[in-house]
């Protein structure tokens, strides 16, 4: 119970993020916003571990390097997510076709066992959650997608990269315990 409400809590957490994160890349541009949001959430994430999980252990022999790499999609999907929002696509677009991204990219791993996912085939429910949210994007963001292709397809890869990243952040929790 208390996941599906951090799951939720997460996801409220991002649209906030977002928006911030496309306020920012306006002032600062994509790739400055990526570096600046990665650094306040380094910095939290530091001051968060010494506060509460310092027994953790930050490294484990054995533990394969990918594991400790999440940040890279994650900052690629800051700036993709920066070209998005700041175009018609707007907030509620780019979370949209993000959350498109992710389910790719969800179901791809799950599929095909990728960064240590547990493999499973998919079903028809899969398939129909695929097609549900892509027939609700296009109906929100129709007029959008007449004008312009490049935002949408970068929020897609924005949310193809948060998949990967969470997946990759669940697995070094995993080995460490947390």
């Amino acid at each position: 119970m208390i996941q599906s409400f951090l799951a939720l809590l997460s996801g409220a957490i991002v649209g906030f993020a977002l928006f911030s994160n496309g306020e920012l890349a306006a002032h600062t541009g994509p790739v400055v916003a990526s570096v600046l949001a990665h650094a306040t959430g380094a910095l939290l994430s530091s001051l968060l571990w010494v506060g509460f999980f310092r027994s953790a252990p930050l490294w484990i022999v054995g533990t394969p390097l990918w594991i400790y790499l999440p940040g890279i999609p994650g900052s690629l999907a800051v700036i993709a997510y920066g070209i998005s929002m700041n175009s018609p696509v707007g907030v509620s677009g780019t979370l949209c076709f993000g959350l498109f991204g992710q389910v790719i990219s969800g179901l791809m791993m799950d599929h095909f066992g990728w960064v240590g996912s547990l493999r499973r085939e998919l079903g028809f429910s899969d398939f129909a959650q695929v097609v549900l949210i892509l027939f609700g994007t296009l109906i929100l963001q129709r007029p959008t997608l007449i004008l312009e292709w490049l935002p949408p397809v970068a929020a897609m890869i924005g949310g193809m990269l948060v998949g990967l990243s969470l997946a990759m952040n669940a697995q070094l929790g995993a080995r460490l315990h947390l």
